[in-house]
C-alpha cells in the first residue's frame, strides 16, 4: 500500500499541496495545482539522463531556495553540474 499523500500521474483531481510553476505553461497546465507539488517527492522517468531535464526543475528549485527551504536530491543519474544549477 502506498502513502496516501503519494501522487501518482493518473490522480489526476487530487488536490494535495500547493504547487510551484515548473516555469513551462504547458507543463503546469498538465499537472494537478498548476505546477510541481509542493512538499512532496517528484520523480522523472527518462530514457536516460543529461537529455536537459535539470530545465524542468530550475524554477522550482530556486523559488525553493528564496523560500529558504533545503532542496535535495536523492540519487541523480548522473553528477549534478553546479553550471546546470
Amino acid at each position: 500500500t502506498l502513502h496516501p499523500a503519494l501522487w501518482l500521474g493518473h490522480q489526476l483531481g487530487w488536490t494535495g499541496p500547493s504547487a510551484v510553476s515548473s516555469g513551462f505553461a504547458a507543463l503546469d497546465a498538465e499537472l494537478p495545482g498548476g505546477g510541481w507539488p509542493k512538499r512532496a517527492l517528484s520523480e522523472l522517468l527518462l530514457p536516460h539522463p543529461g537529455v536537459g531535464e535539470i530545465r524542468l526543475l530550475a524554477a522550482p528549485l530556486a523559488a525553493t531556495q528564496r523560500e529558504g527551504r533545503l532542496v535535495m536530491a536523492f540519487d541523480p543519474p548522473a553528477a549534478l553540474s553546479a553550471e546546470a544549477l
